[in-house]
């Protein structure tokens, strides 16, 4: 969402690239710096450090392929693989991805290798602490903190606000990935544990990840799924979720291969009841309307209705046609909300709420 310094925002954007992290880096006050280094920031510029503390690979998707040259995952991998090669410290890496997990042999000698993995039993994170090495698991609902043949039980899932009482698992794993980081970037077991469990996915603290709000007496998530990866992470969450009807609003960049595009309305088409498409706002070099129509008959020829599946390419009024037509006890899925306009018209239909993002958290089970 942009560039904050001591929690106030002083740039609005996408910044996850070189030149923010060089605003941030240069900045006399910063004392320490969190950098979200994007692969497309890493094609154009690099990584714009020399050199860091903590570095984290999380997983390698076909999301972005066909993109600045990168034709494949061990393209996207090697690219992604130069924070490894410039970690002085810890390199934190995810034990469930084959190409992220292979980075652990590019780590410059003397910097510390840290896995993390969602599997009750993972043989590459076992072979690791055999070594003497550290990990961060998941086990029984349970954050599990491991080195060598010690294991210490850190949370469970279920008390973290971000993972809607243990249904998002793709939260658990962010979860994991950050334990890993910040029990090496000079963090206590209270302090970690605080964190992860005041922290939330409300509009104030993480815009545009599982945000929900009520409105009239219905129930609305906005998210930033809008890829096949990630949409279907996002039907995994919200089928375990109290609905009757779960209507989706979707979307994906247009600057994606048609095949991506395909295969998100063949997965929304198995989640919702209802399914909206929409075009993003930015249409990233597509004519307008192509983009949704593509998504749209993917859902049709994958067996969706006509009834249910809706072509509404413009944004606010796909927002607008799911909000009319939800009901009572219905959920509402907004996906790819990639503008503060679309998250703004939700929050003025809200419950005695105006466009002020302070609003209530909706956690079934917790």
């Amino acid at each position: 969402e942009g560039i904050y310094l001591d929690g106030k925002r002083i740039t609005r954007g996408d910044c996850t690239g070189y030149w923010s992290a060089r605003t941030v880096l240069t900045d006399p006050t910063v004392e320490a710096a969190v950098l979200e280094t994007a692969r497309g920031g890493l094609f154009k510029r690099g990584l714009g450090f020399e050199a860091c503390d903590v570095a984290a690979v999380l997983n390698i998707h076909d999301d972005h392929l066909g993109q600045h040259g990168a034709e494949t995952l061990q393209d996207l991998a090697r690219v992604k693989g130069l924070l490894v090669k410039y970690c002085k410290g810890t390199v934190v890496l995810n034990a469930d991805d084959p190409l992220v997990l292979e980075m652990a042999e590019e780590a410059p000698e003397g910097t510390k290798v840290v896995l993390f993995s969602m599997e009750d039993f993972s043989q590459a994170l076992e072979d690791h602490l055999a070594k003497g090495g550290e990990a961060v698991y998941l086990r029984r609902g349970m954050i599990m903190v491991a080195r060598g043949e010690h294991r210490m039980p850190l949370v469970e899932v279920s008390k973290l606000p971000v993972t809607l009482g243990g249904r998002a698992r793709h939260n658990i794993a962010n979860a994991l990935a950050a334990v890993a980081m910040l029990l090496h970037s000079g963090l206590n077991k209270d302090q970690l544990v605080n964190g992860l469990s005041t922290f939330q996915s409300t509009i104030e603290q993480n815009p545009g990840r599982l945000n929900m709000v009520r409105v009239r007496d219905f129930t609305v998530l906005i998210d930033y799924a809008h890829n096949p990866a990630s949409y279907k992470a996002l039907g995994e969450t919200v089928k375990q979720m109290d609905h009757k009807r779960l209507i989706g609003v979707i979307t994906v960049p247009g600057d994606r291969y048609d095949e991506k595009l395909k295969e998100s309305g063949v997965i929304c088409s198995q989640y919702f009841d209802e399914l909206i498409v929409r075009d993003m706002t930015d249409l990233r070099g597509r004519p307008r309307g192509e983009a949704a129509q593509i998504i749209h008959q993917a859902a049709l020829d994958a067996g969706m209705s006509a009834e249910h599946c809706h072509l509404i390419p413009d944004e606010p009024q796909a927002i607008q046609f799911a909000m009319d037509m939800a009901q009572a006890g219905d959920l509402v899925v907004i996906g790819c909300a990639d503008t503060e306009e679309a998250i703004s018209s939700i929050l003025e239909q809200a419950e005695g709420m105006g466009p002020a993002p302070s609003l209530p958290v909706i956690l079934p089970g917790v």
